[in-house]
C-alpha cells in the first residue's frame, strides 16, 4: 500500500474541503409523485379507482453543493490530446458539467431538471455519470444541456 490509512483519509478530507470551498447549490426536480386519498374506506389502489378518491401531484426535489464548470463552445470532451483520440464528444452550446458528492449522485441519478445560476438544464445520459475519486469513487461527474423554455 503506498499511503497508508491515515494519510488516505488525510487526503480525502483535502478533497473534500475543495469541494466545500468552491461548491455552490443546485436543485434537482425528480418527476411528480402521485397522491392518491380515497375518501372511502372501501378503495382499493391495486384493482382501479374509486369515484371519489383525488390524486395530486407533488414535485420531489433537493438542494445540494455541486462544483460547477461551463463548457466553451465547440470544446470536446473524453479528448486525449497527447494521441489521435477517436472518441470526441462535442456537447451542445450551454452546457455544463457538475461534480457531486455521492448524496448528489443518488438523487441526481433519478432526476428529469437541474437549476442552477437561474437556468434549466437537464441531465445528458444519466448512466454515464462518472465515478471519480483518488482511492474510492468518493464523487460524480454529470453534464447537463440546458432547456429551451422560451
Amino acid at each position: 500500500m503506498i499511503f497508508s490509512q491515515s494519510r488516505r483519509t488525510e487526503i480525502g478530507q483535502i478533497f473534500d474541503n475543495v469541494h466545500k470551498t468552491f461548491g455552490r447549490t443546485i436543485t434537482a426536480y425528480k418527476d411528480a409523485e402521485n397522491n392518491v386519498v380515497a375518501s372511502t374506506p372501501s378503495y382499493n389502489a391495486i384493482y382501479g379507482t374509486a369515484a371519489n378518491s383525488n390524486v395530486s401531484k407533488s414535485t420531489v426535489s433537493s438542494t445540494f453543493t455541486a462544483r460547477i464548470r461551463h463548457i466553451k463552445n465547440g470544446e470536446t470532451i473524453l479528448v486525449d490530446n497527447a494521441i489521435d483520440s477517436q472518441i470526441k464528444i462535442q456537447l451542445p452550446a450551454g452546457s455544463v458539467r457538475v461534480k457531486v458528492d455521492e448524496i448528489g449522485f443518488d438523487f441526481l441519478r433519478e432526476s428529469k431538471r437541474i437549476d442552477l445560476d437561474g437556468e434549466r438544464y437537464i441531465i445528458l445520459n444519466d448512466s454515464d455519470a462518472k465515478p471519480i475519486g483518488p482511492f474510492s469513487p468518493d464523487y460524480f461527474i454529470f453534464y447537463l444541456r440546458p432547456i429551451d423554455e422560451h
